[in-house]
């Protein structure tokens, strides 16, 4: 599962390179900002470990390792069978669980940094994972 996990981050890290420029193209900056705020409150730990964030966030090399860690462990734990929906939900379950563990590992300025980079909350539910077509 570790290394399913570790191909699909490969995978968005070179489809983000391959996109950025052409959003930069359509987006104003202030929408590109937004849609990265986005992102940073659907994803949780999984993207605070990229480059950029991690710079932000100024995390430790020990914060680093922790947060690793509890990825792994979570990522250990999702389930592998029975329905996809049912499925998705205890995923996000454990997700949640796994990011308000890791909140615990940041400083208070951390804490405030990664509220400033999150932005404003954003319903996640209306990116429709999960959905099935029709249903909307």
């Amino acid at each position: 599962m570790r290394k399913a996990s570790e191909k699909s981050t490969d995978v968005n890290r070179k489809l983000a390179a391959a996109f950025q420029p052409k959003l930069a193209e359509i987006l104003t900056p202030d929408q590109i900002l937004r849609l990265k705020q986005i992102q940073l409150q659907a994803s949780g730990t999984d993207v605070w470990m990229e480059p950029e964030v991690a710079k932000e966030l100024d995390l430790t090399n020990e914060q680093k390792a922790k947060i690793t860690e509890l990825r792994n462990e979570y990522t250990r734990r999702q389930p592998t069978d029975g329905d996809f929906q049912q499925r998705f939900a205890k995923i996000r379950e454990l997700n949640t669980e796994r990011d308000a563990k890791a909140i615990e590992l940041l400083s208070a300025a951390q804490k405030a940094k990664l509220d400033e980079l999150k932005g404003a909350p954003f319903d996640i539910s209306q990116l429709g994972f999960g959905r099935r077509r029709g249903n909307n």
